[in-house]
């Protein structure tokens, strides 16, 4: 994975960079005058060819539902089973350590405590979905 440059004008420079580059390509796009797919049986002898319609390659990007579509596909990708254990999920504590007072210790009901050693975990990662969907309109 390529590492974000850290300063605003590195930013700015790769960012022109790249629309540089995809300007080319749109222009390289257009000289093109048409293109064809070749189509294959099952032994692999070439059948025909596919002239696709120009009109399907032509036109502007939308740059808005390209970006949402990489983060889509992306988000979908991640598993989400992180997952610790709460005070519940832990096993034992079910006895109180200790009497309530007399003893000069902080009052506890379990050893299970996320303030004690081997206990839950407060607020911890739990399995989602990071899956995202937009609406197609």
């Amino acid at each position: 994975m390529e590492k974000q440059p850290k300063t605003r004008a590195a930013r700015r420079e790769k960012r022109q960079k790249i629309e540089k580059a995809v300007a080319g390509a749109k222009t390289k796009g257009a000289e093109q005058k048409e293109f064809s797919v070749p189509i294959y049986d099952m032994k692999g002898k070439k059948v025909s060819t596919f002239i696709p319609d120009k009109e399907l390659f032509t036109g502007e990007v939308n740059k808005a539902v390209l970006y949402q579509a990489v983060i889509m596909y992306n988000a979908k990708k991640r598993q989400g089973n992180a997952s610790t254990k709460t005070r519940g999920d832990v096993s034992g504590g079910g006895k109180k350590p200790f009497r309530q007072k007399g003893t000069g210790q902080a009052r506890a009901g379990s050893t299970r405590s996320p303030l004690w050693r081997h206990g839950g975990t407060i607020f911890g990662p739990h399995p989602r979905d990071y899956s995202i969907q937009y609406q197609r309109l």
